[in-house]
């Protein structure tokens, strides 16, 4: 599947100036008709919310879709601000979620803004993190939405899978979206406190990253674009513009991709301008890197450049399975112009075997473009130079 945003840069600039502008403190109640429309006894095919310019939609209750084949959309004028839901109570978790059993939900041309400086450090009911946007129905999707100032996760897709495309996520405490059997494309995430994607079993393609991982929650260093749990597997990252903006807080840093798991595919990802390495691994059971996108013949070919600790790190961490870490291949990789070295294979402790590095282009990398330690077994190299 390959969707082409031309004016995502565009919509990009358009949420930047409405955020700027704030929200009156003016708040419209949510109509009755809306929350009788996404309600059991509900018959209209689209739920709408008509459009408020600078005053949101206060969110008091809990939203709870519980019927199936439903659209929930807004109908703004001038952008999707015009429709903003804003979290205005802490008594519930989500402010919109879809009831069990529930099937094909479609969400559109909404503004979700959750009110991190409301919530200021309240721990919501039951435990865990807030969200804003609990969407576990089967088969749903997430189309032309924006996310703001989440407290917690700005969306989680439940074990059911998700489709999003042409949303924007902003400023949030912790990720963007906590996804499983999902797929991401064409949207824009800046400034969340941790990783922007927490990732597995999904397809996240043509996105653009943007400083985050900014707030080192949990005093650690970490990717700010894509995670990956050691629990995860059967991840695609391909075709993403990530730019770490050279974040740092004392000892912790942000890098770009952080791999655990197995299965995963790494493919073709601009990544750059990190204070951590590009794409880091450890525990990872057949690793793909590749510098093409083989679902996508025609779209360019990024570098993994300025990245102040390498291009790629391959490597193992003391305790099991991090310390495992077998059949990483990277192909056909243009890694180019990092401190440290392009691509880096370790094995500091435990076990990194069966690695195949080979066609890559490691130009001007310092000290140089290609290191694998000799701790690392079965190695097989070929072809990689700076042409």
């Amino acid at each position: 599947m390959k969707i082409i945003c031309a004016g995502l840069n565009f919509l990009h600039f358009l949420v930047i100036i409405f955020t700027s502008l704030g929200m009156s403190a003016v708040a419209r109640e949510i109509p009755q008709s809306f929350i009788d429309c996404i309600g059991p006894n509900g018959s209209a095919w689209t739920c709408t919310l008509d459009p408020s310019p600078g005053d949101p939609y206060a969110v008091r209750q809990m939203l709870v879709i519980q019927r199936s084949n439903v659209r929930i959309q807004g109908l703004w004028v001038t952008s999707r601000g015009d429709v903003t839901l804003q979290r205005a109570s802490t008594a519930f978790k989500p402010m919109l979620t879809v009831a069990p059993g529930i099937c094909c939900v479609t969400i559109a041309e909404l503004t979700f803004d959750g009110n991190k400086n409301f919530v200021n450090g309240q721990q919501p009911p039951g435990g865990g993190l807030w969200i804003d946007v609990d969407l576990g129905a089967l088969s749903s999707s997430l189309i032309n939405a924006d996310f703001r100032n989440a407290p917690g996760f700005a969306l989680t897709t439940g074990s059911s899978g998700c489709q999003v495309n042409l949303s924007n996520f902003y400023y949030g405490k912790e990720s963007a979206i906590y996804a499983v059997r999902s797929e991401i494309y064409n949207s824009w995430f800046e400034g969340f406190g941790v990783g922007a994607i927490n990732a597995d079993q999904s397809t996240i393609r043509y996105n653009t990253f943007r400083s985050n991982h900014a707030l080192f929650n949990y005093n650690t260093s970490g990717g700010q674009a894509v995670f990956m749990e050691r629990t995860s597997s059967n991840v695609t990252v391909a075709t993403n513009q990530i730019d770490g903006g050279y974040i740092a807080n004392g000892q912790w840093w942000t890098g770009g991709i952080e791999v655990y798991g197995a299965n995963h595919r790494i493919w073709n990802n601009e990544v750059k301008n990190h204070v951590g390495p590009g794409i880091y691994a450890s525990g990872t059971t057949d690793l793909d890197i590749r510098g093409y996108d083989s679902a996508c013949p025609t779209c360019p070919t990024y570098d993994i450049t300025n990245n102040q600790r390498g291009g790629i790190n391959v490597s193992t961490l003391a305790g099991f399975p991090f310390n495992q870490t077998r059949r990483t291949s990277i192909d056909g990789v243009r890694a180019r112009s990092n401190l440290n070295y392009g691509i880096h294979i370790s094995n500091d402790y435990g076990t990194n075997d069966t690695v195949t590095v080979t066609n890559n282009n490691l130009c001007t990398n310092n000290p140089s473009g290609l290191r694998i330690e000799p701790q690392v077994t079965n190695v097989a190299q070929g072809n990689n130079s700076c042409p």
